[in-house]
């Protein structure tokens, strides 16, 4: 039994280092190492599987590696508890719609409706309520509008069957894209609240960062 805590512990002492080479690249904007820490977390933190899978979602998303990162969101959907699914959703959500916009940038009109429609089908099956501490509910309702105007933009119903879409109908350009500075600005409020959770972080949780 000694063996096996002190074999625990010294990984621990390993995962806090990786996490937090991984975090500071991050911080200062080498998402590359950044997203190369975070997998080989994936496979170490057995005891908050999703947050290894979720930073490098982050990290993907920040390299405009919308595919890669919506790969990554929905794992640690999978692996989330409860009480962080929705925050998981909400970068889901907000990446696929990137993808939505990326498409719709390339002029491929179903493929965008298609991205829009399926980001939707995730916030459809949320049970995110509002008026939380984390605000996840407020930040799918307001995802969820926007995506809902584009659709509306694009001539396409929120739920519409393939043959209610025309692609060659003309093609609008998309919104400018402020989700980078909402992503940041969320960023910097999660590693607020992370650092005063510093000495719990130092007993063996890594920390993880929210996207808005």
């Amino acid at each position: 039994m000694a063996l096996i805590v002190l074999a625990l512990a010294v990984r621990m002492v390993g995962m806090t280092i990786v996490n937090d080479h991984a975090i500071d690249a991050f911080g200062n904007g080498r998402y590359g190492p950044s997203s190369t820490g975070f997998e080989r977390l994936q496979t170490a933190n057995v005891l908050e599987r999703w947050v290894a899978p979720f930073n490098r979602g982050d990290s993907l998303y920040e390299q405009k590696r919308y595919g890669q990162a919506a790969e990554e969101f929905r794992r640690a959907l999978g692996l989330a508890s409860a009480d962080r699914s929705c925050m998981v959703r909400v970068n889901l959500v907000l990446t696929i719609e990137s993808i939505g916009d990326a498409k719709l940038a390339a002029k491929s009109l179903q493929d965008a409706v298609h991205s829009y429609q399926s980001a939707l089908s995730i916030v459809d099956a949320a049970s995110c309520p509002l008026g939380t501490t984390q605000h996840t509910g407020e930040q799918l309702a307001q995802a969820y509008a926007e995506i809902v105007a584009k659709l509306k933009a694009l001539d396409a119903k929120p739920q519409p069957k393939p043959s209610q879409t025309n692609p060659k109908q003309p093609q609008p350009q998309p919104p400018p894209d402020n989700k980078g500075s909402k992503l940041q600005e969320r960023n910097d409020r999660a590693q607020r609240a992370d650092r005063q959770h510093q000495d719990q972080d130092k007993q063996g949780h890594t920390e993880f960062h929210e996207r808005w």
